[in-house]
């Protein structure tokens, strides 16, 4: 996720400073480069962290929807399936491509808001499915998901002309990812399998710190206590815990 949303910002870089339409165009290549799976991976990342899973027929189609997307905007001067016309002009000191978007391009929009969709159905179900610190985690990674799907909106919708804004919402992303993995050490191997054997113990397992707050509550917990998963302050979580 990291090294396409690199690329993205590359090619962003790139499609500013060019001068023609082919250096434009060369920086608009470059972005895709990363533009065109960095969602298929943060999907699959998702999935990982929450062990949801999803079925291969999905991950397989989605890679090759993508990979032919990839291919067809590598070559899209030989063809009208992506841009039927490509130009660019000069707007306040910077050229601006101007295209002429064909079938594929919409068809492809649509593929990759529907993807989103998947990405916000996967980090809503990691929210839910989890408590304490982990539901804070799930929770940012959460609003992690909404950055490039609403960068990207507000640019199909035209709220935003000419600039594509979906690197700086995949920057947005990376930026929370590298906070959650610092602060709630969710690639720590220890703290990974200590989650995997409460998860996975067949007792109810509730632990609290010293002013009886919940920091975690195993599925079987939740499930003889349901409360657990609905109190918010110390006073309801001591009335729950008794």
């Amino acid at each position: 996720v990291s090294v396409c949303t690199f690329l993205a910002f590359c090619g962003y870089a790139m499609e500013l400073t060019g001068k023609n339409v082919d250096s434009i165009l060369a920086g608009v290549k470059v972005g895709y480069m990363g533009k065109c799976f960095v969602i298929f991976l943060y999907m699959i990342f998702l999935s990982k962290y929450g062990k949801i899973k999803i079925r291969s027929s999905i991950l397989k189609g989605a890679f090759a929807i993508n990979t032919l997307a990839f291919a067809i905007i590598m070559t899209c001067e030989y063809h009208k399936l992506y841009y039927t016309d490509i130009s660019y002009r000069l707007v306040d000191g910077y050229y601006i491509i101007e295209t002429e978007k064909g079938w594929f391009y919409y068809a492809y929009m649509v593929f990759i808001v529907l993807m989103f969709g998947e990405i916000l159905e996967i980090s809503y179900k990691n929210w839910k499915n989890s408590n304490g610190a982990r539901k804070q985690s799930s929770g940012w990674l959460f609003v992690a998901s909404l950055c490039p799907g609403i960068a990207l909106c507000s640019y199909l919708l035209r709220v935003v002309r000419f600039f594509d804004l979906t690197p700086i919402g995949l920057l947005i992303t990376c930026t929370i990812i590298i906070m959650v993995v610092k602060r709630y050490g969710i690639l720590n191997a220890v703290q990974v399998a200590q989650e995997d054997a409460l998860k996975n113990s067949k007792d109810g397992m509730v632990i609290v710190d010293d002013e009886y707050n919940l920091l975690y509550a195993n599925q079987v917990a939740n499930k003889a206590f349901p409360e657990l998963g609905n109190i918010g302050s110390a006073g309801q979580q001591r009335t729950a815990l008794d």
